[in-house]
Order: structure tokens, then sequence, then C-alpha cells
């Protein structure tokens, strides 16, 4: 006996006249069900960088004053202008706030990865920022006191690989403790100084790499892979410091940096330590707030998080900002208001300071 209907599942077809309703209701439900899918991955994938449980954002920072933290000997002091270095309020978010607060302006969602790479505790992380600001006062102080005709020196034995992430191109040719000393035949003796060799690459390139280990001395062919917050950034996936660290200044100069960390207030460091050894104020009564970092060359290198140090900035009411040069477009779309200076070296800086 066959029953009246005898389609097999192959043959699920609808009726000759298609007046199915339940089936189109069916139907209907599924497409609805696929679009509205599509609109939630496509809106996801706007706001977010990434499906995730955690994640970073940073927020509008706030301006730092630094005339009041720049100590140099009582007799070779002069007043400082309105300088600010400025810094981005980093808060940890789990997936609800990230999303809902993506939205808002001036917030940017960045991969948890990107701030606490894979196998770096959050305290390993901030000591190793606290090591670059260090880094960054000292060679800060260095450009400053050249510029003035003072002998002052800063030195490394090389970049020492503090960890390796997993599954990144590094993990396959590179050791923790390893000694990097060159990229592509260019010799580097600081971590700011490898950091800044690698702004001249692109996701994609590749890099050869002289590593010390132990005795040895190795070349290491490394490719770059896309930085997890930063699709124009190129990445390998190590954490570094500088190996062996020295500098040596004609006399003492310290800054009060409090709780500010990472290396991007160098430039600004720089520039205040020049105006409260130069008589007058380079600022001629202009507020100026900015960032960058400063290599020991004078070189003003890029950073992260620019656009919510000049939102910070124009809230505070400062009209000028210098940033690197690579950070301009972003910069320049953040703000409103305030003047934004895009400068490569800190004697450019000095410049625009002096023609104020």
């Amino acid at each position: 006996m066959i029953a009246a209907d005898h389609r097999t599942f192959g043959d699920m077809r609808p009726s000759a006249s298609g007046s199915d309703p339940a089936h189109r209701r069916t139907i209907g439900a599924l497409a609805f069900g696929t679009c509205f899918a599509a609109v939630i991955a496509i809106t996801l994938s706007t706001l977010l960088p990434g499906i995730s449980t955690r994640y970073y954002l940073l927020l509008p920072g706030r301006a730092l004053p630094i005339a009041q933290r720049i100590e140099v000997p009582a007799e070779l002091r002069h007043e400082v202008g309105d300088l600010s270095a400025t810094v981005v309020l980093q808060k940890q978010a789990f997936f609800p706030e990230a999303l809902v607060r993506a939205a808002s302006p001036g917030v940017r969602v960045v991969p948890y990865i990107s701030v606490i790479p894979r196998g770096q505790t959050p305290d390993e992380v901030t000591e190793s920022s606290r090591r670059q600001m260090r880094e960054s006062q000292v060679s800060a102080a260095i450009v400053a006191l050249r510029a003035l005709g003072h002998r002052a020196e800063v030195t490394g034995e090389g970049v020492r690989v503090t960890g390796v992430r997993p599954g990144t191109p590094a993990a396959a040719r590179l050791k923790q403790n390893d000694i990097i000393t060159a990229l592509n035949g260019r010799a580097v003796a600081t971590d700011v100084e490898i950091i800044e060799a690698m702004r001249a690459y692109r996701p994609g390139d590749r890099l050869s790499l002289t590593v010390r280990r132990g005795d040895d001395v190795l070349e290491q062919v490394v490719d770059t892979i896309a930085a997890p917050d930063d699709p124009n950034r190129p990445f390998v996936g190590i954490g570094i410091a500088t190996h062996g660290y020295r500098a040596r200044l004609p006399f003492d100069v310290r800054i009060d940096s409090r709780n500010a960390i990472g290396p991007s207030a160098g430039l600004i460091f720089a520039l205040g330590i020049y105006d409260a050894l130069t008589p007058g104020s380079l600022t001629n009564g202009v507020r100026v707030a900015g960032t960058g970092t400063i290599a020991a060359s004078g070189t003003v290198g890029q950073v992260d998080g620019v656009a919510q140090k000049v939102l910070g900035a124009e809230s505070a009411g400062y009209t000028v900002f210098l940033t690197p040069r690579q950070n301009y477009a972003e910069a320049r779309r953040a703000a409103q208001n305030i003047r934004v200076i895009p400068v490569e070296t800190f004697a450019q800086a000095l410049d625009v300071l002096r023609g104020m």
C-alpha cells in the first residue's frame, strides 16, 4: 500500500500550484532568519575587531602638563611653557560592554591579545611598559642635551626576546632570551630602534634578523603578518626589551611620570627638557600638547591611540597638537578645534614651536 503523499526525501518539492501556505511560511522564516543573522554579523564585524569574550577599550585620555615634572639642576633651570604629554585610558571589557561602548564617540575597541599577548601576564606587560617609559625619558634627555651641545650617550647590546607568542611567524624561528642585533642588515641596539626600523615594512614583508643565541650567531628569516589591532602594522609575535641598556649624561635629568607608562611621551619630554634648560618659554604662551616616541637619533616614532589623545588634549583646552607624521591622518580626523601638526624629528618640532 502506498500512502497518498509518496514523495521521497529527495523529492520534497512544492506542489505545482505553489499554494502550500505552511511551506511558504517556512521559507519566509528561514529567509528572514538568514538575513537577520547576516545583519548581526555585519554589525558585529563593523563594531568589534573579531568575536571574542574579552577586549580592551581605548578611551579618550587626558593631558599631563610636564613643567613641574621635569627636574634639572636648579642653577640651570628656566621657565617651561605650557607643554603637555597625553595619555590613553585603557579598560578591560567583556563582550556585552565592548559591543555597547564600541559605538560611543572616541572609543576604540581592540583585541585583548593586542594589549596582553598570549604567554604574558598583565603584570609582565605593565612592567615592560614601565621600562619603556624609563628608557623614553633617557632618550628624551639624550636628544635635548645633544641639541644644546652637551655630550650625552645611550647604548644597548641588542634587543632581547622576552617572549614568543605561539602560532605566530616568530614561533618557529625565535626563542626567549635570543638577542637580536640587526634587522635586514641595520644594526639595532635598543628596543626603540627595532620598533622604529619595523615602521618601514608592511604586513607580508620578510625580515632577516641577526640573532645571538648563546655563543652562536644566526640569521633567522621571519615573515610578517598584520598585527591583531592594526591591519597596516607588521607583526611577528615577540615581546622585546633592550639588552644591556646604559646611558651617560653630563648631569641628572629626572621626570616624574607618576602612573603613566609606555614610550609615547618621549617627544614631549625632550621638548620639555630643552625648554627647562633654555631662557624663555618655548611655547610663547600657546598651549601645546602632543605625542610620539623619541629615539636617541631624534627621530619621532608612531604611537597607538592618537585619536583618543587628541580628544583628551582638546577637552583640556589645548590649541596645538604635535603628532608623528605616520599618525597625522588619524589625528586630523579626530580633531575638531585643535590644530594638528605632524613632525618627523625633534628638530622639526623645535622649529614648529619657535615659529609660534
